[in-house]
């Protein structure tokens, strides 16, 4: 007998076969957007469309405008079987009936999925305007669908929002466009990626510059920044101690409950046994943590706030900006009788604005500050227990470092409801002593904690106590020590939220690279930082690469330069030379002036290496090596900046026979005034024969005769 089955014809088999090709086809067929310029597909948005959905709609429709010329009709009105294909935005009765949904996305989840000629992009969103304050808004905005679109975007359409506004994005140039098959799922890797990019009390004079849906507002969402839950990981004790400083947002609480009256002994104490209302942390004052009411207020605070806000899922317990621990016996008690003895001796008290201050010697500060975190961490743990019993799924988080980093103390049994955010600064990473300490302590943090927040002080090299002086005209990238940091947070981290101070905005040809390869890798971590700056180079500069990408890997040289031994406030000078050192800030200027040969003049390439030399010639003054005449003067006078101390130190010369660089010292000349210390004009007129085209504009533009 047989096994073989009845014998199938030829035709019938040359059949099938074709029949199979003809749905392979179907099925691995691209959804028609855009075909030789003219569009092949309509938006579908439904009339109860999320604000996210309807943003994201106008988001897609302009750049597959700006790529292919080809504008798509944006609809209410669902055909079936049309003759075009259908892009979905945002959830909708439609998409359901479909098959695409929700279901299963995280808070901030996406998905993306073709069918026979309909594309959907949504997410879960919620019912307000996408748009975030720029000054590091804490509210929480579900932008799924605007996550779905982005995505889309930028791996199907080929764009990139390197630098605010129309000048930072790149846009291929598309005859046709289609979806290929697409079936994702997915969502940001951390959930909360908060940029505060524009300072509170600095907000640029023009409100509609750093408006939430500015340019830079819109910027700020491409980069996909944003968060899936609302904490406070902020200086908490001014919701008791309250004061009149902008940072205590707190003081509406204290002003309500007026402990300055009703419980003054949960204030600190000062070195001369008042108590400290308004004396310490910028006149917010600071807490007593040896206090059992202190204890008890600190949990009614907690509770309240999470009565009052239902979304609020964490509230931090932290001492104001500043923090000087109290000098009561009980505070003092756990500390070593030494160190004790010399903070009462060497605690003196300073009048700033006709207010007193008690001021430590920096050293003593900080060992004071890191001998008393033992203290804070018992009372966080303490307060922790007791909101615990009223709100077990919220959480008490503790600010852990701030400036001077501790390890966890083991004799502290934490609950389960305690998390935390960790202070430091990547952009330190120069210092590789500054670098082991943040990866032993983040290790030994992250087996209590598994999942600590980060608060990075990204431009923390910025503040007048960093541990640079500020670097202002500079090229800063530090992209290894990016790579780096995420590989040493890898599944330790839930968020970060950075402190970045108007330097986009200020400055966005020199600030852009560093911020949007940190949200990059901030939404997916698993990205390598090297490939999206080769990606970086070759989309943003065309034809002028090779010189950008040198320009930038000299940058990157020239920051991680250790100036550990240096003090940023006396010795900002040496700190920039050795970092920036006249040999390599003149070929970072030359670098510039060849990538603009290689690209048309006028064009987008062009414009964008522009600008970054010109938020550079601030700088260009430390490559005047020959003194410069000043005509109009008392014989042949010559003017040279002094780059230790731009307006302040001015330097006067003779000329020699030759009226070039021999030159001998003379004082200023009587009939000009000195200017002021940090002004960037000078006095006197250059003049022209001895200036290059880059000095002579300098001149032109930021210097003035006085006399």
């Amino acid at each position: 007998m047989s096994l073989a089955g009845p014998k199938t014809p030829l035709s019938h088999i040359l059949f099938l076969f074709v029949i199979t090709l003809l749905v392979q086809r179907v099925a691995l067929a691209g959804v028609p957007i855009v075909k030789n310029g003219e569009a092949k597909a309509i938006i579908y948005l439904p009339a109860d469309a999320t604000p996210t959905a309807r943003y994201a709609a106008k988001e897609l429709q302009e750049h597959i405008r700006k790529a292919t010329g080809a504008k798509l009709e944006i609809t209410s009105t669902y055909v079936e079987d049309g003759p075009a294909s259908v892009i979905l935005v945002g959830p909708s009765a439609k998409a359901t009936a479909l098959g695409v949904t929700t279901e299963g996305l995280g808070l901030e989840g996406f998905r993306l999925k073709t069918g026979d000629g309909w594309l959907a992009l949504l997410g879960n969103d919620d019912d307000r305007e996408p748009f975030v304050a720029l000054t590091g808004d804490k509210n929480v905005k579900l932008n799924g669908t605007l996550w779905a679109v982005y995505h889309f975007l930028r791996e199907h359409v080929g764009v990139r929002w390197y630098m605010p506004g129309d000048l930072g994005t790149v846009i291929p140039t598309l005859a046709s466009l289609e979806a290929p098959e697409i079936n994702l799922a997915s969502q940001p890797a951390l959930r909360r990626r908060v940029a505060q990019i524009i300072r509170a009390d600095r907000r640029p004079p023009n409100p509609e510059d750093w408006s939430p849906s500015s340019k830079l507002g819109q910027w700020y969402l491409r980069q996909g920044l944003g968060r899936d839950s609302r904490t406070t990981f902020n200086h908490t004790f001014h919701f008791l101690t309250g004061g009149e400083n902008q940072n205590a947002f707190g003081r509406e609480y204290a002003k309500k409950m007026n402990y300055r009256k009703t419980k003054p002994q949960i204030f600190a104490v000062l070195p001369n046994g008042e108590r400290d209302f308004d004396t310490t942390s910028y006149g917010m004052g600071n807490l007593n943590l040896s206090e059992p009411d202190t204890l008890s207020e600190f949990v009614k605070l907690i509770r309240t706030r999470f009565d009052e806000n239902p979304g609020l899922v964490e509230f931090t317990v932290a001492p104001n900006d500043g923090w000087q621990p109290c000098m009561s016996e009980g505070s003092l008690a756990a500390l070593p009788a030494e160190l004790r003895e010399r903070l009462r001796k060497e605690a003196k008290p300073k009048f700033v604005d006709g207010t007193l201050r008690y001021q430590l010697p920096p050293e003593l500060m900080e060992e004071f500050r890191r001998a008393s975190a033992e203290n804070l961490l018992r009372f966080t743990a303490a307060v922790a227990s007791e909101v615990y019993k009223t709100h077990p799924d919220r959480f008490v988080g503790m600010m852990i470092g701030y400036n001077t980093g501790y390890e966890p103390p083991k004799d502290i049994k934490f609950p389960p409801n305690i998390t935390a955010i960790y202070t430091k600064t990547r952009a330190r990473y120069f210092d590789p002593e500054y670098k082991a300490r943040i990866a032993k302590e983040l290790g030994l943090w992250s087996k209590i904690i598994p999942k600590l927040d980060i608060w990075e002080y990204s431009l923390w090299f910025a503040r007048p106590w960093g541990a640079r002086p500020d670097m202002d005209g500079y090229p800063i990238l530090y992209s290894q020590s990016l790579q780096e940091d995420f590989e040493m947070t890898r599944g330790k981290i839930a968020g970060e939220y950075s402190q970045n101070w108007n330097i986009v905005y200020a400055k966005p040809g020199l600030g852009h690279l560093m911020q949007h390869l940190m949200a990059q890798m901030l939404f997916d971590p698993d990205q390598k930082v090297a490939d999206l700056l080769e990606e970086y180079y070759s989309l943003f500069y065309g034809a002028g690469r090779e010189p950008m990408k040198k320009f930038w890997t000299l940058a990157e040289a020239c920051w991680m330069r250790n100036t550990s031994d240096l003090d940023p406030r006396t010795q900002a000078a040496e700190s920039i030379e050795r970092v920036f050192p006249i040999k390599d800030l003149a070929e970072l200027f030359r670098l510039l002036e060849q990538a603009k040969t290689l690209v048309p003049e006028g064009s987008q390439e062009y414009q964008r290496i522009a600008m970054i030399a010109d938020e550079m010639e601030v700088n260009r003054g430390r490559l005047l090596a020959a003194p410069v005449e000043v005509k109009n003067a008392f014989g042949p006078w010559f003017f040279r900046p002094d780059p230790k101390d731009r307006g302040a130190n001015e330097k006067w010369f003779k000329a020699g026979a030759s009226g070039l660089p021999k030159a001998t010292e003379v004082p200023v000349p009587s009939w000009l005034s000195k200017t002021p210390v940090g002004s960037p004009s000078g006095h006197g007129r250059l003049s022209d024969p001895l200036l290059s085209e880059p000095a002579r504009r300098l001149r032109n533009d930021t210097w003035e005769n006085r006399r």
